[in-house]
């Protein structure tokens, strides 16, 4: 990698998997040096923008210029898989509460702005994959109607069953058991009309789902004996 770098020192993909590697080794003056590369190298891109963020997380670090470097880009130019990788990124650190110095609202400023470039507006894929995060913030942010709706329409956008069955998991996870089976239902009419392609994906949501439903039903029993 170091060698690619070397070979290719304007390759923001480069300077951006080399500050994965140092951080990783605990290096991480050494990571955002590399990223500071990757930004400067790709400056229409604002995944390098929010990476940094990503390892700037804990650091206690103030992040605001960053978001808004992140925002401007953003606004301005088309998202790419860099960018949409590095949200997810942060998007998992922030559900797991391992980045205090960002938060939902602010990632989803960044998301909207993304989804104001014209050039995404004009495609229907990006605007997709912006919206099945959008849902997955406003699930997280206990707004379940707008996280359900979102990511129904990020499917339809898409195309794409795994954003389905994010959101089953996602609905188990906050013990939305109704919406789960709605969900896995939808996909159960696409699995029929696809030929079964999707039933490697469904079964093991079917399970889960059923699984908690299982244990809540033992709960209740024992709680109804103690009341007895």
């Amino acid at each position: 990698l170091q060698i690619a770098v070397a070979e290719h020192p304007d390759s923001g993909r480069a300077q951006s998997e080399l500050a994965n590697l140092k951080y990783n080794r605990g290096d991480l003056e050494g990571a955002l040096e590399h990223l500071s590369m990757a930004q400067q190298n790709s400056p229409r891109e604002f995944g390098p923008v929010l990476h940094e963020i990503a390892l700037r997380c804990t650091s206690g670090t103030e992040i605001q210029n960053l978001l808004d470097e992140a925002i401007i880009r953003a606004e301005n130019y088309p998202v790419t898989a860099y960018s949409l990788n590095s949200i997810d990124n942060l998007l998992v650190m922030l559900n797991e509460s391992r980045c205090p110095e960002m938060d939902l609202d602010k990632l989803l400023s960044v998301i909207e702005a993304a989804e104001s470039q014209p050039e995404n507006r004009q495609s229907t894929l990006p605007i997709g994959f912006l919206e099945k995060v959008k849902g997955q913030i406003y699930l997280l942010k206990g707004d379940y109607i707008k996280g359900i709706e979102f990511a129904l329409s990020g499917y339809d956008k898409t195309g794409m069953t795994s954003i389905l069955g994010n959101l089953t998991r996602n609905l188990i996870q906050l013990n939305l058991l109704g919406d789960a089976e709605n969900i896995i239902r939808i996909m159960e009419s696409i699995n029929s009309e696809s030929g079964g392609s999707e039933t490697a994906l469904i079964e093991p949501l079917r399970e889960q789902l059923q699984s908690v439903i299982t244990q809540q039903d033992l709960l209740d029993r024992q709680i109804e004996t103690r009341e007895l």
